[in-house]
């Protein structure tokens, strides 16, 4: 279903850039008789641009409503799964279930989502009304148009407006009438439905990973290794090291020092996190969590400078012999069950100050072999 309608938003961008290609390609009228006609058009195509657009962001409205908070709701149930996975047993609620700190959470990645979302569909509205109204008063015909971008020169029009003005319709010929301000003030031009098709999967992305690692530090776990595919870019620099949640760890960095503040990383990143528990890791899991030491260097950067770092230490080299040593996660059948894993496993002594009475955090290697696994009423006994 939310695969229906991300394609359905994608395709809607799309179709709304081929109208508003089609109201400044194929201008109406040219002589000096129809004037007044052309202007009146323009001022009517500009009408029709607005409701167009105001269609545009209230679907994007509706897909944000939608979408980011049952993706979020992905993320909860992710992290339940991956606890489970540790051979813990999940106490507490359930993952459907949304505490203040989630609703906030949510609020604003809805409200990022829709912010870039809308830079889409503002941009095309201002390109477009700008391009009506200068070739409404140049008296521009859609034969003159198809010579401009040819690169020929309109007679009685400077030579300077006229590049101005090619590249402004080349841009909208190839379908580039989004244009984006990047982080260094410069300009970036995209199709419609790349732009909308590249939020989508980041913003989805976030909301995923966002609600995984809330269910997670609610159930005391702060740590997340980084999972994915290695690729040529930065983010693989990380892959297998461990990082924390919340920043209040000593052996392992915060998540937000990383370049792009971690998985996703970057726009289509395809990043991701892991639940990391210490105190059950085996050796090799445990030796992965240090990372590549060329890797620290990329911490505390830029995205541009993790980049240029990432190939200039060729990490991606050191990072896919390191990383394919580590032996895959187990899945949740080949794992022994919570009753197996609790055989080998004690709680911490429970902290009221630190953590929640459901907090389930374990220690592998005690001998108090058979012990099971705390229950919610047991904590709460320890805690009287």
């Amino acid at each position: 279903m939310a695969k229906d309608q991300n394609q359905y938003l994608i395709d809607y961008y799309a179709a709304a850039q081929k109208r508003l290609q089609s109201m400044i390609l194929n201008p109406t009228g040219g002589t000096d008789a129809s004037q007044e006609f052309r202007r009146a058009r323009a001022a009517s195509l500009i009408s029709q641009v607005d409701q167009l657009l105001l269609q545009v962001d209230q679907t994007a409205a509706i897909w944000t409503g939608d979408t980011i908070p049952a993706e979020y709701a992905l993320g909860r149930k992710q992290a339940d799964q991956q606890i489970a996975e540790w051979g813990i047993a999940n106490e507490g609620g359930p993952a459907g279930s949304l505490s203040l700190i989630d609703r906030r959470s949510l609020e604003v990645l809805a409200r990022d989502s829709a912010g870039d979302l809308r830079k889409a569909s503002k941009s095309m509205g201002d390109t477009t009304k700008s391009l009506l109204r200068e070739m409404a008063e140049k008296k521009i015909t859609k034969q003159q148009v198809n010579e401009i971008i040819a690169g020929g020169i309109i007679e009685g029009m400077p030579r300077a407006a006229t590049r101005q003005l090619r590249d402004q319709l080349i841009k909208v010929n190839d379908g580039r009438l989004v244009t984006i301000i990047d982080k260094n003030s410069d300009p970036m031009t995209f199709d419609a439905a790349k732009y909308a098709e590249t939020v989508v999967r980041t913003k989805t992305r976030e909301a995923v990973e966002t609600g995984r690692h809330e269910r997670l530090l609610s159930k005391g776990i702060s740590l997340v290794s980084i999972t994915g595919r290695l690729s040529k870019y930065f983010c693989s620099a990380f892959l297998g090291q461990v990082f924390s949640i919340d920043g209040g760890s000593d052996k392992y960095p915060a998540l937000s020092s990383l370049p792009g503040g971690g998985p996703p990383f970057h726009p289509n990143c395809s990043k991701s996190t892991r639940a990391f528990i210490a105190d059950l890791a085996s050796e090799e899991q445990l030796a992965a969590a240090d990372g590549v030491d060329d890797a620290q260097k990329l911490i505390g950067m830029d995205q541009g400078k993790a980049q240029r770092a990432f190939q200039d230490l060729q990490l991606h080299g050191q990072v896919k012999e390191s990383y394919s040593k580590l032996t895959p996660f187990k899945s949740r059948e080949e794992r022994p069950s919570p009753a197996e894993a609790a055989k080998n496993y004690v709680p911490k002594p429970f902290d009221p100050s630190k953590q929640e009475a459901d907090l389930v955090v374990g220690i592998k290697g005690r001998k108090t072999p058979g012990e099971a696994i705390p229950t919610q009423a047991e904590f709460n006994r320890r805690r009287k």
